[in-house]
């Protein structure tokens, strides 16, 4: 057993690693940067290097974040004024409801890559075709083994870019979706 050098908690060895890591205390983020910069030197951008990076302009994005602001302030200043009023319930519903739907259309507005799911719930509104039709020699005329080997296509399609976005995204849920090969469809 090994003290916690911050605030001397005993855990094993590898234990005040990760007790170090995971805890929100700010002396120990602070040790667990320094020791990360340490390890890696200059190789970890600093603090004030990301905000810089975040705070290039993008004249595309601006221009839609600031739209998605000013309708997010509407709403707001609208569920202020609901707030203060003595409205009914239908009036509340209303707006409620256009308030999700506003959520859900700045969700594909904003930029970054769209999730697997998304992009196949749209495809499928649109009801666009996933077949392609470069049929071979040996495919079968039956229907029913066609359309079976291209849903099989289809969920091959969707598992692929759902790792794709995971490891872009959750790199830790696809590594254990990766490991734990029992749950992958």
């Amino acid at each position: 057993m090994v003290a916690c050098p911050l605030c001397g908690q005993l855990c094993k060895q590898r234990g005040v690693k990760i007790h170090i890591a995971k805890s929100v205390n700010p002396d120990h983020a602070e040790f667990h940067r320094q020791t990360l910069v340490d390890r890696y030197g200059s190789d970890v951008a600093s603090t004030s290097e990301r905000e810089n990076f975040n705070k290039l302009p993008n004249q595309s994005n601006n221009q839609i974040n600031q739209q998605m602001q000013n309708e997010a302030k509407k709403y707001e200043e609208l569920f202020r004024q609901l707030c203060n009023d003595n409205v009914c319930n239908k009036d509340f519903q209303d707006c409620i409801a256009n308030y999700i739907n506003f959520l859900k259309e700045c969700n594909t507005k904003l930029p970054g890559p769209k999730h697997p799911a998304i992009k196949f719930y749209q495809a499928r509104k649109k009801k666009s075709t996933f077949t392609s039709n470069d049929r071979t020699y040996n495919a079968p005329t039956n229907p029913q083994h066609a359309s079976k080997r291209d849903r099989g296509r289809r969920k091959q399609k969707y598992n692929y870019e759902t790792m794709q976005w995971l490891y872009y995204n959750q790199r830790k849920k696809c590594c254990r979706q990766l490991l734990n090969t029992e749950k992958i469809c």
